[in-house]
């Protein structure tokens, strides 16, 4: 089972190495669809803002319709909100924003067909009144391409839709307001509102589906299956990418193993053994840096690589991990040398050249031997033993 650290391993590789990130995948359902609404709503704001400037301009020049003055605001709103919601996705982060802001100017479009319907201007005129069911079904429809994903958000906009029919049939009824087709509207645009929204719900649903099986599969090509800390493999990534830095100088390397970790597991089972990994590499993974990274080479081999440090400051890092290991005293009594868990390293400073030929592995590896020829629970640098 993955704890939260463990995840945070993986993560900072990820987003630090492989240079991903996972934020889509942390979004819910709702935040993804309201996301890309939120995203295509100023090409909706845009057509709403073009409508309703061509509608009173040309209304205005030819003179075959007296707006009322409700209508003359309303449409002086649309432009206002419409010019807003074009300009606001470029600024706006927040998810709570989004979904309010959305909502609200769902409203101002569907009030605006109310007060558009019950215009006695536009109801008690021929033209008018089909130039007005016209102006309704276009802006009804964009909302039906555009569906919000939080149910009571729905309900309210499907709420609306149904008060945007009863409201000019009660006020505006007298003066010939069209019922059929002004009711077959709205019935079509709830069908299609809902039928729409669960489409969205289902293909976004999937989405995060397929990114979340993408996701565990790059997580398990770089993770030990046992220990939850970086593989093999993604070592090899990791020394591409400093292979292709600019800001790299010196690289140093850690090559450490237990001391005498067979006969522990001859001792005490192969599985009291997998305990003693795991304890070991959380222990030391969580005294690292952000730009430090603890790998399992193999078995009970382990490699961490940090950047950009001088000679001391390499010695002295070794030993800090040798020490860290030796005061959480695991405590072992396979062999008569030590009452507890030791390991012995191998220091050594590194540069392009040695990761590009791969020689920052062997040159390591003799550092570790000789550490180990030492009576162990010691350290290696430039053949010098330091406990």
């Amino acid at each position: 089972m993955r704890n939260f650290n463990d995840q945070k391993i993986f993560e900072k590789f990820k987003t630090n190495v492989l240079g991903k990130t996972n934020t889509l995948t942390n979004l819910t359902t709702n935040q993804r669809i309201t996301n890309k609404i939120y995203e295509l709503v100023p090409i909706m704001a845009s057509l709403v803002l073009l409508t309703d400037v061509m509608w009173l301009v040309i209304s205005t020049f030819f003179h075959y319709i007296d707006f009322n003055i409700s209508t003359i605001i309303c449409i002086i709103a649309l432009i206002f909100t419409s010019t807003l919601m074009i300009v606001l996705p470029m600024l706006i982060k927040n998810n709570l924003f989004k979904r309010i802001s959305l909502l609200i100017y769902y409203l101002i479009i569907i009030s605006a067909t109310i007060v558009i319907s019950t215009d006695r201007a536009i109801v008690s005129s021929k033209m008018g009144t089909q130039s007005g069911v016209n102006i309704v079904t276009y802006f009804m429809f964009l909302l039906v391409l555009f569906p919000l994903p939080y149910i009571v958000d729905s309900i309210v906009i499907v709420a609306s839709v149904v008060l945007s029919f009863i409201i000019p049939l009660v006020f505006a009824g007298n003066l010939g307001f069209d019922v059929i087709s002004n009711l077959l509207v709205r019935v079509y645009i709830i069908v299609g509102y809902i039928v729409l929204r669960h489409k969205n719900f289902t293909h976004c649903y999937k989405q995060i589906q397929l990114e979340r099986m993408q996701e565990t599969l790059l997580e398990y090509s770089y993770i030990d299956n046992l220990t939850n800390i970086l593989n093999r493999r993604a070592l090899e990534e990791y020394c591409t990418k400093l292979i292709r830095s600019d800001n790299v100088d010196n690289i140093g390397t850690v090559f450490f193993d237990i001391d005498a970790f067979k006969v522990f597991n001859d001792t005490y089972s192969h599985s009291e053994g997998d305990v003693v990994l795991t304890k070991l590499c959380h222990l030391i993974n969580d005294n690292l840096k952000d730009d430090e990274y603890l790998f399992r080479y193999g078995g009970e081999e382990f490699i961490i690589i940090i950047l950009n440090k001088t000679k001391e400051e390499m010695l002295n890092f070794g030993l800090f991990i040798k020490n860290l290991v030796y005061e959480a005293n695991i405590k072992r009594n396979d062999i008569s040398d030590f009452d507890r868990i030791t390991i012995s390293a191998g220091i050594t400073m590194n540069n392009k050249h040695d990761l590009i030929e791969n020689d920052f592995i062997s040159k390591a590896d003799e550092e570790l031997y000789i550490a180990k020829k030492s009576k162990k629970n010691c350290v290696a640098f430039e053949k010098n033993i330091y406990r």
